[in-house]
């Protein structure tokens, strides 16, 4: 008795098959994909109305109550004009109004020379006041402390000291006498994407003022700079993900897409370039952000290219084998 017993076929794997994504076509959007449209939409009107409602309300200068006047003295506006993070300059213009015994009557000239000194961690600037003159507005660079390399969690301070005396001169413009004044100090105005708050001294007038500034970056300048950084990290990502693919030989390899990876190299530099108040080469977001993203582009580039290389080597091998069983066929009839 013989047992005739077949070998096992071995099962058979299916492979699911999607019409659609082998034979992509447009098609209508489902219930489904309008709700996904719209809450996208509702999700990005609400991004822009937050990003504008606060842009309305950046870059104005948080002050203290209001200052009083000296009765025979000079009252001091300082209005920030501009911020220099790389240099940690602050330019801000200062305009005077001069009160009692200092102010003539009869055209608001000044009966005295008057010198206001301005000290701060830039040095000690002086302006002049002409006797017979109306006061006019003067721009002073203001020394602040700051590091810019935080960008963008950088913040500023500044002490700035104020003082104000009347003085003799002779004809050749030499001071003969200094004699102090009572002085008062504001600070108003704003800065564009810098958000400016001031603290100053409340016992005034007096002889000598402190103003303490402080300045960080707005909320809209983080928000964007945050937004460029997201947007490098997708980009960077996807290109990792499509690198491992090629890599791995789980997709095949387009000639256009090594292309890609190259402009894609190109445009990391200049998404870099275009940060809000220019931050500098060896900044926090390139240390800790940047230049990993730029490596791994780099990684990824040049995973692809290997990955054309396997796939166009194992091509010509395919065709050299397909050659040579043709050539077999043939020479056999």
């Amino acid at each position: 008795m013989s047992n005739n017993t077949s070998d096992p076929k071995p099962p058979q794997v299916k492979r699911r098959y999607d019409p659609i994504a082998a034979q992509p076509l447009p098609r209508r959007l489902t219930g489904k994909g309008w709700i996904i449209l719209v809450a996208c939409l509702l999700v990005l009107a609400l991004a822009w109305l937050a990003v504008f409602s606060t842009y309305k309300v950046e870059g104005t200068a948080e002050n203290g109550p209001e200052i009083e006047a000296p009765e025979t003295g000079v009252f001091v506006t300082m209005e920030p004009l501009r911020f220099e993070p790389g240099d940690n300059q602050m330019v801000a213009r200062l305009q005077f109004e001069i009160y009692g015994d200092l102010e003539n009557p009869d055209d608001g000239s000044l009966t005295k020379d008057v010198v206001v000194a301005v000290w701060s961690a830039g040095g000690t600037q002086e302006v002049l006041l002409q006797k017979g003159r109306q006061p006019t507005s003067s721009e002073v660079r203001i020394g602040t402390q700051g590091t810019f390399a935080t960008y963008p969690f950088d913040t500023y301070t500044a002490d700035v000291d104020f003082i104000a005396d009347a003085v003799n001169r002779d004809v050749g413009g030499q001071i003969l006498a200094k004699a102090p004044l009572p002085l008062s100090v504001e600070v108003k105005g704003s800065i564009d994407a810098w958000n400016v708050s001031s603290k100053v001294a409340t016992q005034q007038p007096s002889e000598v003022v402190v103003a303490a500034l402080s300045l960080n970056r707005s909320s809209n300048t983080l928000l964007f700079a945050f937004f460029l950084l997201t947007l490098m990290s997708v980009l960077v990502l996807l290109a990792v993900v499509v690198a491992a693919l090629t890599f791995s030989n789980r997709r095949f390899i387009e000639v256009d897409l090594l292309g890609w990876f190259a402009g894609l190299l190109f445009a990391l530099p200049f998404l870099r370039s275009i940060f809000p108040g220019a931050p500098p080469v060896g900044a926090a977001i390139d240390v800790y952000v940047f230049l990993w993203l730029l490596a791994l582009a780099m990684v990824a580039a040049v995973m692809v290219v290997i990955g054309w290389l396997q796939q166009n080597k194992a091509g010509l091998l395919k065709e050299a084998v397909e050659n040579e069983a043709a050539e077999a066929v043939t020479a056999d009839d």
